[in-house]
């Protein structure tokens, strides 16, 4: 059995009690002008479900995930450079947290500190000039979990010379969109995780959602590699200005 503790408010607290694989909540405790209360809050059993539903009042991990609550994947974005193309960044990592689901387990890094789930380093700077190297992104080889190999930091670096076309013309926001992907591990790791054959990509379950989605065409081909857009398949991964 757990031992009572108490929430953040210091007003609510719970216990729970194991048997035969199951762990049932049962009860809540009140504190007013010193008095104490134990509410009966029911049976709670079953599936993790049941348990997130529940962390957040008591501020504890009640299913033993790691995790207090329902998870959310959240990416971390530490920007330098021009600030006028900060909000592109925040937008895009909004974006894939929308698309992402589910949350990886957090990283205590010697390095980076704390992390949760992924910490991505943005500098935009000035490089080569409009229309040549845009940059390059993707994830530290030496930033990625044991287990699932999956990276917890990474980098894009952009050259400021280009950013601006690429803002007055629309562009702006999906480069950037693509570039965070590659920090992830799109495209990136795609060999690693043994998910290309060749320029093809080759993930069942990617693939079959692609079709569902209308798509006829293999998802993935690329393209060889040129003095402006060379591949890699874990670190940065130089990137070409848009033509």
């Amino acid at each position: 059995m757990d031992g009572d503790r108490r929430g953040a408010d210091g007003n609510r607290v719970s216990g729970c009690l194991e048997g035969r694989g199951r762990r049932y909540i049962h009860g809540v405790e009140h504190r007013q002008q010193r008095q104490l209360s134990l509410r009966p809050l029911g049976v709670v059993s079953g599936g993790n479900a049941q348990f997130e539903s529940l962390e957040n009042t008591f501020h504890q991990d009640l299913n033993r995930d790691g995790v207090i609550g329902s998870p959310t994947f959240d990416i971390t974005v530490k920007y330098s450079g021009d600030s006028h193309y900060q909000s592109y960044f925040t937008a895009a990592a909004q974006r894939w947290q929308q698309v992402i689901t589910a949350a990886l387990p957090d990283v205590t890094s010697p390095t980076y500190g704390f992390i949760d789930d992924v910490l991505i380093d943005v500098n935009v700077h000035y490089i080569d000039g409009v229309n040549n190297i845009l940059g390059q992104a993707g994830p530290d080889a030496s930033a990625l979990r044991s287990g699932s190999f999956l990276p917890y930091h990474g980098t894009v670096e952009l050259d400021s010379a280009d950013l601006a076309i690429m803002e007055s013309n629309g562009t702006l926001f999906s480069v950037i969109l693509h570039e965070m992907g590659h920090v992830l591990g799109i495209g990136s790791m795609w060999s690693y995780f043994g998910l290309r054959s060749g320029s093809q990509y080759t993930g069942a379950g990617g693939v079959n959602a692609y079709h569902q989605l209308g798509g006829q065409a293999p998802p993935y081909r690329s393209k060889p590699a040129t003095a402006r857009a060379r591949h890699s398949s874990i670190g940065q991964r130089p990137c070409s200005a848009p033509s």
